[in-house]
């Protein structure tokens, strides 16, 4: 790589610089030429931030095979022989939030979406109306008239309006999302086709109103891209939380709280890693799928209870009870904030 060349002038505060200078004497900043190419400042980031030196293969054993290790040497002292936990935390986040971002296929929710029933649900339930509910309908159809999906044709996934083109038999997640993108299709019309198929989670939630469900239905895709972008906020958030119900269990270690939050953050990057690995096996053997889900979740949770009781040195007994507690309130607070990140990123739609 080429030195860098020194400049005459600080970008930062323009305060005049000799050669001989490497710093600014006003404001600090390094006396470089900040105009560099595409290799050097990805050879800057990973040096500065992510830190692949022999420092972060050093990390590795300890961190993979001996859980509790690295909190211990970090919080007796040890700060320069191990990657920082910070730096350890940030790189198997980004390695987890990289990999769901590339293996969760886009359309994930219409996929669950049209797995759940069978394309016979919106037949059936307009086949179980009344006169007066059909009635009802036609009007709210008005002189475009129902749907022929409703009566067993199907709409094509892929079309905006709503065909009727009876070739094709697709499933009625397909249809009911082509009428909420459809603009011709009125609200109080979308409202009357709801309440013909099963999906109660959307259709009979009355905290919200029609046009907050149908754009939901309309915009599924994109709810789940909001949700999964949203995500580490919520774990960041919830890691000083892991690390204060640490402390709580373990008083009588005496232990400072930010000595809690070093153990957070080795555990959290550790699931963040196997948990990667996880969904890479899981959406490629998709016949074992929950075997290996189970598998991740056993290996984590050992880890997980292994360091615990190695960082506080509790008795077998002790250590499964507090590890129990802890890993209660820790998945209420994670289920609570999950709902409320999903929920969010609904009101956002």
């Amino acid at each position: 790589m080429k030195s860098k060349r020194k400049l005459s002038q600080c970008l930062n505060c323009e305060q005049p610089l000799s050669n001989e200078e490497n710093y600014c004497p006003n404001c600090g900043q390094q006396n470089t030429d900040q105009r560099v190419s595409i290799g050097v400042f990805l050879h800057d980031f990973i040096s500065n931030y992510l830190s692949f030196d022999t420092t972060f293969f050093r990390t590795l054993k300890p961190f993979f095979f001996k859980p509790g290790k690295l909190t211990i040497e970090f919080n007796s002292g040890k700060r320069n022989y191990y990657i920082h936990p910070i730096r350890l935390y940030l790189i198997f986040s980004l390695f987890y939030f990289f990999i769901v971002s590339i293996v969760v296929p886009n359309n994930a929710v219409d996929k669950v979406m049209n797995k759940l029933l069978s394309s016979s649900d919106i037949k059936a339930g307009f086949a179980a109306m009344d006169s007066t509910q059909r009635r009802e309908l036609e009007q709210a159809f008005g002189d475009r008239g129902v749907p022929e999906f409703l009566n067993g044709r199907f709409a094509d996934s892929t079309s905006a309006t709503l065909s009727k083109d009876s070739s094709r038999n697709y499933t009625k997640w397909a249809n009911l999302k082509a009428a909420a993108i459809d603009e011709e299709v009125s609200d109080s019309a979308f409202s009357k086709i709801l309440k013909l198929q099963p999906y109660k989670i959307v259709s009979s939630n009355s905290s919200f109103t029609i046009q907050k469900k149908r754009s939901f239905i309309a915009n599924s895709n994109l709810y789940l891209t909001n949700s999964l972008r949203n995500l580490p906020i919520m774990m960041f958030v919830l890691l000083p939380l892991f690390a204060l119900i640490l402390m709580v269990l373990h008083l009588k270690n005496k232990k400072f709280y930010v000595e809690h939050l070093i153990h957070a953050l080795h555990l959290h990057a550790f699931a963040y890693f196997f948990y990667g690995v996880g969904i890479i096996l899981i959406f490629n053997f998709e016949a074992i799928n929950g075997l290996l889900f189970f598998v991740s979740f056993a290996l984590v949770t050992l880890y997980a209870f292994i360091s615990v009781k190695r960082v506080y040195k509790n008795d077998f007994m002790k250590a499964i009870l507090k590890f129990m507690i802890l890993g209660f309130f820790y998945f209420t607070l994670l289920l609570t904030a999950l709902f409320m990140e999903l929920y969010v990123s609904f009101l956002l739609l």
